[in-house]
């Protein structure tokens, strides 16, 4: 009785997404495939076959230590997140039975190069995996999940040692800079003032000590990248843009709608911005234009679309839902992508380079990341560099060494892991939730408007959220993979995902295994489609 309505609700709601985006200028093809991501976003899971492979390698009996291990090493989940590490098909232009062969090829040559008597080699070497699917294989293939499962005394812990911290009032950023105008008495998160770095050497060096920074990326990318678009990039790479993938946030959905090319995302934001379909005001508490509404079909609409949207307008009516709305909304999902910079080689992004080759650096993973989000707290476990290049985003971000004390946990996404970060959002410093929980006004954060060329470094583990209200903004997000224990001595080292003993030797060293061979498989090969989380690829 139940199931039925809500069924028959987003039926409709999909048919008007699906009107719209044909009426607006896209295929009807293109639209279809729209549509059934965005079922599979709002349902999570969808009743057709997706795009989970099947075809997955096994560890067989006959296989040697080197395949056993390389095998193993593609299901080592490298980041905190609960849950069996999918392989999936992708835009690759082999079929993935052929690209999970090639990287563990790959993986053969990476190990076999590793010296015989190293830390890693040996700990590798010792590890026999078991037969079958070895996925989610604790301390190997899976890492340890931070976090705190006793909530209620973590919390007065925190509580406890919140007392004894000292206040940040002389570190506390102008009212004006931080963005957060005035403030009335009494509990308030203000930011702090940023640290402010210069050049690849005081990027390099805030990456070490676990720093949180700001800093001129204008020397860290070529220059005429800032203030690009994607039509821009697209026109770029005219010859080659039909066939470059650009992953959505569920790169793992139905019947390959996971993905589309750079020609095909290029044109949609172009069609979108000419319908005004690109602002999202919902994603701040205190957008720039709090009055925007989207706009119902015009009268000299066809009349399948005017037909279309008075159908949804009487199914949506009992919600007290406009059809624009809900369809703007919807929307939303399929402009949050982003595309790792080495399938865009006209971009000559190169940011080993830029950084000086520190010598604690094995490979960085740029990757441009557009669409409008609102503030969702995570940690990532590689240290990061974001970088403004089209549009205004916000930024906040925790210092590392202050995680642990704040939760320890990636983020929302861990069952039975403390975790109420979620709650604060630092465009409002002053709310209930500042106000009940008082802990936070002694924990310093930064929070910058981060434009076109300007760089904020993350740290290993650090707590961070990114809000913007443009769908056709653009962030060059780049995530730095360290050489095999190159961060046990660093200062960064006691908060870092990296450093010794925060995860478990044989997990680390299955860890760096995967990603340089992740990495030799790309320059060997020039194929991909392995990520953190499900839209973060590394090349």
């Amino acid at each position: 009785a139940v199931i039925l309505p809500v069924a028959g609700l987003i039926f409709v709601s999909l048919l008007y997404v699906f009107a719209e985006l044909v009426h607006d200028g896209l295929p009807w093809r293109t639209a279809l495939s729209d549509v059934n991501y965005i079922l599979d976003c709002t349902l999570k899971k969808h009743p057709w076959f997706g795009s989970h492979s099947r075809d997955i390698l096994r560890v067989v009996e006959t296989d040697d230590q080197a395949t056993a291990i390389c095998k193993a090493a593609l299901f080592v989940k490298p980041t905190e997140v609960p849950g069996y590490w999918p392989v999936v098909n992708t835009a690759d232009p082999v079929r993935t039975r052929e690209r999970l062969e090639a990287f563990v090829e790959a993986c053969r040559a990476v190990y076999a190069e590793l010296p015989r008597d190293s830390p890693q080699r040996t700990l590798l070497d010792g590890f026999k995996p078991p037969v079958g699917v070895p996925a989610e294989i604790p301390n190997v293939t899976a890492p340890v999940m931070h976090g705190s499962g006793d909530a209620a005394g973590f919390i007065r812990r925190r509580a406890e040692a919140a007392a004894a911290r000292p206040s940040l009032e002389d570190r506390w950023a102008a009212e004006e800079s931080a963005g957060i105008g005035s403030v009335s008495a009494g509990p308030r998160a203000r930011p702090v003032r940023p640290e402010v770095v210069r050049g690849a050497e005081g990027v390099a060096d805030a990456i070490w000590r676990g720093k949180v920074a700001v800093f001129d990326a204008s020397g860290f990318v070529p220059k005429e990248l800032i203030n690009t678009t994607m039509s821009d990039i697209a026109s770029l790479h005219r010859e080659n843009a039909s066939s470059i993938p650009i992953y959505r946030q569920m790169s793992l959905a139905t019947l390959q709608s996971g993905w589309e090319s750079l020609e095909s995302f290029a044109d949609r934001l172009e069609k979108m911005r000419t319908a005004g379909k690109l602002y999202y005001p919902a994603s701040k508490p205190k957008p720039r234009d709090p009055s925007y509404r989207p706009r119902p079909p015009p009268a000299s609409a066809p009349w399948w679309m005017r037909w279309t949207y008075e159908l949804a307008r009487l199914a949506l009516r009992t919600r007290d839902i406009l059809p624009e709305v809900a369809a703007h909304e919807l929307r939303r999902e399929l402009y949050t992508t982003t595309v790792n910079t080495r399938r865009l080689p006209n971009l000559h992004v190169d940011m080993e380079s830029a950084l000086g080759h520190p010598p604690w650096l094995e490979r960085a993973q740029p990757l441009l990341w557009s669409g409008a989000v609102g503030a969702w707290w995570h940690n990532d476990e590689p240290d990061n560099l974001l970088i403004g290049i089209q549009g205004e985003m916000d930024v906040a971000v925790f210092e590392a060494e202050d995680t642990d004390y704040i939760s320890g946990a990636r983020g929302p996404i861990n069952p039975g892991r403390h975790f109420d970060l979620a709650g604060f959002h630092p465009d409002l410093p002053d709310s209930d939730w500042v106000r009940n929980n008082s802990w936070i006004e002694k924990v310093p954060y930064i929070h910058v408007k981060l434009k076109p060329g300007m760089g904020v470094v993350v740290p290993s583990r650090a707590y961070h959220a990114i809000w913007a209200e443009d769908a056709d903004r653009l962030m060059l997000n780049c995530f730095m993979i360290p050489k095999y224990r190159a961060m046990d001595h660093a200062p960064a080292g006691r908060a870092s995902f990296f450093g010794r003993g925060r995860q478990p030797d044989l997990y680390m060293a299955m860890f760096h295994l995967k990603m340089s061979s992740v990495a030799r498989l790309w320059e060997t090969r020039r194929l991909g489609g392995f990520f953190e989380m499900t839209k973060l690829e590394s090349l």
